[in-house]
């Protein structure tokens, strides 16, 4: 039954399978010193290894980049610096992705100005440009 569980992981193994018997007795609490087991029920007891092979695998694939950039200054611009930057713009994204959300329309904003409302949404773009 634990080999079963195994092949459904997909990045881990079991490892130091036992099998522990864990003794049933007629009353509740416990047992005094006479008493005698009535049923036995049996437990498997094993450690969670990761499959290194596997999740290797799987963060080699995941690692791959394509860097374009018109930046021609390696001295300047490392890979490890442009993948850093391009990575930064998610938090961003995220940001603006709020504004395009159809609960932030500006008949949900409570400025009856039009003013106030073009200007509320020009501060959150800059702060969303600043972060």
């Amino acid at each position: 039954m634990a080999k079963d569980f195994e092949k459904t992981l997909d990045y881990h193994l079991l490892d130091e399978l036992e099998i522990l018997a864990k003794p049933h007795y007629q009353r509740r609490g416990k047992p005094k010193l006479g008493d005698e087991v009535s049923y036995y029920t049996y437990h498997i007891q094993g450690n969670l290894v990761e499959n290194e092979t596997v999740i290797n695998i799987h963060r080699n694939q995941a690692g791959r980049f394509i860097l374009a950039t018109n930046l021609l200054d390696e001295e300047k611009w490392t890979n490890d610096m442009i993948l850093h930057e391009y990575k930064e713009q998610q938090t961003t994204k995220r940001g603006f992705r709020f504004i395009k959300d159809p609960l932030f329309f500006a008949s949900r904003v409570f400025l009856k100005n039009t003013k106030r409302i073009m200007a509320l949404a020009m501060i959150m773009t800059l702060a969303l440009m600043v972060s």
